[in-house]
């Protein structure tokens, strides 16, 4: 009993600190912003 409340805990955790991990480099995966496609169309004329 104590092995299956063990490895729900460290399971708990484990999904906790790859869902932030997850979460903070994600917005990385889609390129540049909404903010700097705007600036890159000013700098290029458009």
């Amino acid at each position: 009993m104590a092995v299956a409340a063990l490895g729900a805990i460290t399971g708990l955790a484990a999904g906790t600190v790859l869902g932030v991990v997850t979460g903070w480099f994600l917005p990385t995966l889609y390129g540049a912003g909404a903010e700097n496609d705007e600036l890159t169309g000013h700098l290029e004329g458009t």
